[in-house]
């Protein structure tokens, strides 16, 4: 199973936080009870540049979220720094 973006409650929120951290560092497999099994999702952190990111974030909060174009280079860096996630 993979979530659908069209009702991912991260691309709605005005903290970007968790969207950028899913992004860069991924989501690991999960098994629910009946079976049910959400599949891992790669981080881009090591394929994408942070302006990449910058863009990639931007494109789903707009397309997916109704959210403005609000992420910035500024907060990419900050997650992609060691140590800071």
């Amino acid at each position: 199973m993979a979530s659908p973006m069209t009702t991912n409650t991260s691309l709605r929120l005005s903290d970007t936080g968790n969207l950028l951290l899913v992004l860069i560092d991924g989501v690991p497999g999960q098994q629910y009870p009946g079976g049910e099994v959400m599949q891992e999702m790669p981080g881009f952190v090591d394929v994408l540049s942070n302006q990449e990111l910058v863009d990639l974030a931007n494109f789903m909060r707009t397309e997916w979220g109704g959210q403005p174009s609000s992420v910035t280079l500024e907060q990419v860096e900050k997650f992609t720094q060691e140590g800071e996630r």
